[in-house]
């Protein structure tokens, strides 16, 4: 009997690496940083019927994670005010993902499902966590986040002097 050693190693080494990365890669990736290498080598021993015992390695297969963009924003929230206050929202934006990642972000008026509209609204990196506009906290644009990391927002929103009971003022954070 003759057996082709390179033909054999290569299907074993092909089949190993394909269920190799199926089922062992796919789960790790989106938890792992962009930019990692993950290396796959697989080695096939085997004999033949003469008894004699033969060893082959693949190919290194390497594979780059991608960056995944994921981010989360908190939840909606209502708040009541009085006219001419200023009314501070709290945000909080996480980043998902597998990577560093920069955010625009931006306040304005809700057009479409209020009575009102403010003349000042305003994104501020809220640094000690309290839900105002603190001293030195900075007005925002743009949110740079490593994997993981979260960050508070504060929009502060101005409440017209000439508000009334029962008029709403939307506010969209995009």
């Amino acid at each position: 009997m003759t057996f082709n050693k390179r033909k054999l190693s290569q299907v074993c080494a092909t089949a190993l690496l394909a269920g190799g990365l199926v089922i062992s890669i796919a789960p790790a990736v989106a938890a792992t940083a962009a930019g990692t290498l993950i290396k796959n080598l697989a080695t096939v021993t085997y004999e033949d019927s003469a008894g004699n015992k033969y060893s082959a390695q693949s190919n290194e297969a390497v594979i780059t994670v991608k960056q995944v963009y994921k981010a989360e924003v908190s939840s909606d929230s209502t708040k009541t005010a009085a006219a001419g206050q200023t009314v501070y929202i709290q945000h909080t934006i996480t980043n998902n993902g597998n990577g560093t990642d920069t955010y625009t972000v931006a306040a304005a008026n809700d057009t479409i499902a209020d009575d009102l509209t403010s003349g000042s609204v305003k994104v501020y990196r809220d640094l000690n966590g309290n839900g105002l506009v603190d001293a030195g906290e900075p007005e925002v644009t743009t949110v740079t986040l490593d994997a993981g990391d979260s960050a508070e927002l504060v929009i502060a929103v101005a409440v017209p002097n000439s508000a009334t009971s029962g008029q709403e003022l939307g506010v969209i954070l995009t």
